[in-house]
């Protein structure tokens, strides 16, 4: 008896959740320092793939440097903005990070060895 290449793919995603229920469909998040208008810094973290748009906005530091907002879709239905200003270096490290999450997806996608279940 054949089983359907759904059930299959079904039965797999469970087996992965029953084998790695912590790590298994978990988002995957890049965690970056923040640093605001007034030159106080802190840290946030969020899912790679709520990462809307980065750009530069119009605020003076105290030491006259450029900053960057990074806009995290979020709320009921991703409607809505968390927003969180960085500096210029720390925006250009946020991109190579979301470059590498989406390299690594693309070639998971091509290689056709790994299952992705987008929620």
């Amino acid at each position: 008896m054949k089983i359907p290449s759904l059930l299959c793919g079904l039965l797999l995603a469970s087996v992965c959740l029953t084998a790695y229920p912590d790590s298994a469909l978990k988002p995957f998040k890049i965690t970056f320092q923040t640093t605001d208008c007034n030159g106080q810094t802190g840290m946030a973290s969020v899912d790679v793939d709520r990462v809307d748009r980065i750009q530069t906005i119009d605020c003076p530091t105290p030491s006259g440097r450029t900053l960057k907002q990074v806009l995290v879709r979020s709320g009921p239905g991703l409607t809505s903005y968390d927003a969180f200003t960085v500096t210029n270096d720390e925006s250009s490290r946020i991109q190579r990070q979301i470059d590498s999450y989406m390299h690594a997806r693309q070639k998971a996608l091509e290689e056709g060895k790994s299952l992705i279940i987008e929620h």
